[in-house]
């Protein structure tokens, strides 16, 4: 991993965390917003992204805010 463009950390717990290189990220978001066509991309990954999370957060509504949720 030392010479990866993928760094490691340590999250909360037993969790590991990954992440991109600052330059490498500000070389990605570069080419997206440059290219039309990958720009186009760019902005359906966003909606699918946000469409998962939104079903998933509803999903877990009646469990997070229910009954069954711990005091």
């Amino acid at each position: 991993m030392d010479q990866s463009l993928v760094q490691v950390e340590a999250g909360a717990g037993d969790e590991v965390r990954y992440r991109l290189l600052e330059p490498v990220r500000q070389y990605a978001a570069e080419r997206l917003s440059l290219d039309t066509n990958e720009s186009e991309i760019a902005d359906a990954l966003r909606e699918r992204h946000a469409r998962f999370f939104l079903g998933l957060a509803e999903e877990s509504r009646e469990e997070l805010l229910g009954p069954a949720q711990p005091s």
